[in-house]
């Protein structure tokens, strides 16, 4: 689990702003958060099979990568749709080696993380860092 978080505290440190779709792709569905996803989600199934919770037992479930990622970065997916049309070995654009044929694979198949079922998280954590900003912009003018 740490170096998945690990991976994915290094995509809020990117120099250029955001980061994109294919680099979230690279380290969601690729090397420690892919290995990482399968651990979680074998636990999934064991407490289905079994009828017993990790909440029962330990006072913090592990969270699903896209869990982490949501709350690391405020990019929130939701975790079925991402597994299947994104981190698929068979999903559209899966395979490309970089950000130009990622895009034109996925535009091509009509997919578009644009348009994918985002959490309200994302919104509320673009609401507030926006309230955030303007009040502090405002603090600083009126420091002046």
């Amino acid at each position: 689990m740490n170096s998945c978080k690990n991976q994915i505290l290094l995509l809020t440190q990117q120099q250029f702003g955001p980061p994109s779709a294919y680099e979230v792709m690279n380290t969601m569905c690729k090397g420690p958060c892919r290995a990482y996803y399968h651990r979680y989600e074998r636990m999934i199934k064991a407490e289905q099979a079994t009828g017993c919770s990790c909440s029962n037992i330990k006072p913090r479930c592990p969270k699903s990568p896209l869990d982490m990622l949501c709350t690391i970065t405020g990019l929130c997916y939701d975790t079925e749709f991402y597994w299947e049309a994104v981190c698929d070995p068979t999903s559209c654009g899966r395979w490309m080696m970089n950000e130009k044929d990622y895009r034109g694979a996925r535009n091509r198949c009509k997919l578009s993380l644009d348009s994918a079922p985002h959490s309200v998280a994302f919104m509320q954590t673009f609401i507030f860092s926006t309230i955030f900003l303007i009040t502090l912009w405002t603090f600083i003018i009126r420091e002046e």
